[in-house]
């Protein structure tokens, strides 16, 4: 226990160092810059910073996302508090607008606490949050397994702009490999396809939302320290505001209600249809131990959210085989490797996916079952399907 206090104060005071250096930067970008263009050149600068925050060398000198924030936020108010400096208060104020529940309230509550001292009254009013300014759009790929996820969001201060995620359902979680803010729809779901590959995504089209509850489960939320780490600069960027604007779109939205049950496939129901499937292609499976493959492979393919578990594309296939090769002991895991190509065949029949696209996963899961390579999954990797 004393260990961990020392450590979360060592990595305190790295991140208040780090927070003192970025400061007087953001100061100068407040100075001459638009509400958008400033929120834009914040969280690039946070990026840059968490990124090399978190690639320290040494393990206790590794800082994450959120601790640097609250020391961003906490240096901010301290300037502002001994000097009513305008440019510290906008950077404060930006920034309470990008962090997500529960930080966006400390630094709310740091602001208020700033104007109600003795000439606080004189600061500028806290700038508006953003809210969505319409309807929630979304596209999946024809795997069914990617989605892009667009929302207008507006603000008094600012032009309205389009907020897209990419979310990529391929893993054993839904992962966000990409957002940013775009000047339209349109834009937006150009780039989405752009990052998911024609193969796929070439004709798919944005339209209103009628599954809040998938909607609610695929976008990004606060994980504090179940968080998976790994993003890119770019990625670091968005940390904070993908999930303060996920968080406004589920406002948004409203109650998603009950999940939507999918097909109704799980894996008892699936280890019974693949296993029947196989047999029928005479393949069936003989021993205890070729059941237990079947029976660990379809437990190991429920993902989250569970309405997609049918869904299967080379990316997940290839996902799926890194996943069994770390978790599993290694004779049983080429025995659950090897299942792979039919597994994929089954799904794909499953599914009715087009013939195209069933080739492709199933030539993907070939690939993947006899591939040597030991590269360690990145999750958050953006991978055109």
């Amino acid at each position: 226990m004393a260990h961990r206090q020392r450590l979360q104060t060592h990595r305190s005071k790295r991140a208040i160092a780090a927070a003192t250096l970025l400061l007087p930067e953001l100061a100068e970008l407040a100075a001459d810059r638009s509400a958008a263009d400033l929120e834009d050149a914040i969280c690039a600068r946070l990026g840059e910073r968490m990124v090399a925050l978190e690639e320290a060398e040494a393990v206790e000198d590794k800082v994450n996302p959120n601790t640097f924030a609250e020391a961003l936020v906490t240096h901010a108010a301290e300037i502002v508090r001994d000097s009513s400096d305008a440019h510290a208060w906008r950077v404060l104020g930006t920034v309470a607008r990008i962090l997500p529940f529960p930080l966006n309230e400390e630094a709310a509550v740091a602001m208020a606490e700033l104007r109600a001292l003795p000439g606080g009254g004189q600061l500028p009013s806290p700038p508006a949050p953003v809210s969505v300014s319409g309807p929630v759009l979304w596209a999946r790929d024809a795997y069914g397994s990617r989605f892009g996820i667009t929302a207008m969001f507006s603000a008094p201060d600012r032009a309205d702009r389009w907020y897209l995620w990419d979310v990529d359902a391929c893993g054993l979680a839904a992962f966000t490999v990409h957002s940013g803010y775009f000047p339209d729809a349109q834009t937006a779901l150009a780039r989405w396809r752009e990052g998911v590959g024609d193969a796929s995504a070439a004709d798919a089209q944005f339209a209103p939302v009628d599954d809040i509850a998938l909607v609610s489960e695929l976008l990004p939320a606060e994980e504090g320290f179940m968080r998976i780490g790994g993003e890119d600069v770019a990625q670091m960027a968005e940390y904070h505001r993908e999930k303060r604007l996920a968080d406004e779109v589920r406002t948004a939205l409203g109650d998603p209600g009950e999940a939507a049950p999918g097909d109704g496939l799980h894996p008892e129901r699936a280890g019974a249809l693949f296993t029947a499937w196989l047999t029928e292609r005479g393949k069936p499976p003989v021993g205890e131990a070729a059941d237990e493959a079947i029976d660990e492979l379809t437990t190991y393919w429920n993902d989250r959210p569970n309405a997609l578990y049918h869904t299967c594309s080379a990316h997940r296939v290839a996902n799926a085989v890194r996943g069994i090769r770390d978790f599993y002991q290694a004779h049983f895991a080429e025995q659950m490797v090897a299942l792979l190509p039919d597994w994929a065949a089954w799904l794909s029949s499953y599914n009715g996916t087009p013939l195209p696209l069933a080739e492709r996963a199933i030539r993907g899961a070939h690939e993947a079952a006899a591939s040597t390579d030991r590269t360690p999954w990145n999750p958050l990797a953006r991978v055109q399907e």
